[in-house]
């Protein structure tokens, strides 16, 4: 509305009133233009065919997860056209893990968890919330595996998560 009437305030017959109003446009489309065809010269696709792109991460611990290759056990690159970033962009993924023997054979008396496929099928038992993960939070910072003994499950499927995850640490 206030820019409604801003325009009808504007003076046509003013020689600034078209470089005004294109610049308004630039303005606006801009922004619009940069998000479709990228910051980085964005018309040269035109002339010289898709740029190619080259991003490497190096993860404390060992991947368990990418969706590039694996330059080592924790380092991961991926390599990609502007092409493939349009329109939603390109997902770079990555997940490692940190064995923690030393906390492993203090609570456990051995060390469980200590290879990536081990690691991941963990992981996704505690999941990302919940009173399993409260529960591990709470082993690693007291030291015991009293916490276990108090996890309360809300369905079946929980239960069954959590007898996976004894059977993992305790051996039962």
């Amino acid at each position: 509305r206030d820019e409604i009437e801003r325009l009808l305030e504007q003076d046509p017959s003013d020689p600034k009133f078209l470089e005004k109003r294109l610049h308004a446009v630039e303005d606006r489309l801009g922004p619009i233009l940069v998000r479709m065809v990228g910051l980085y010269n964005p018309f040269s696709f035109l002339f010289q065919g898709p740029l190619r792109y080259q991003f490497a991460l190096e993860l404390p611990g060992q991947l368990v997860q990418a969706n590039g290759s694996l330059l080592s056990a924790n380092r991961v690159v991926w390599r990609f056209t502007s092409s493939e970033l349009y329109p939603s962009g390109y997902a770079m993924k990555a997940t490692s893990v940190e064995f923690d023997r030393d906390v492993q054979e203090k609570i456990l008396g051995r060390v469980c968890i200590g290879d990536a496929e081990k690691a991941t099928e963990f992981i996704e038992l505690v999941g990302n919330d919940g009173p399993l993960l409260e529960a591990m939070q709470s082993i690693k910072k007291n030291g015991t595996l009293q916490a276990l003994d108090g996890v309360r499950t809300r369905s079946m499927a929980e239960d069954r998560r959590l007898r996976k995850v004894r059977e993992i640490l305790l051996g039962e």
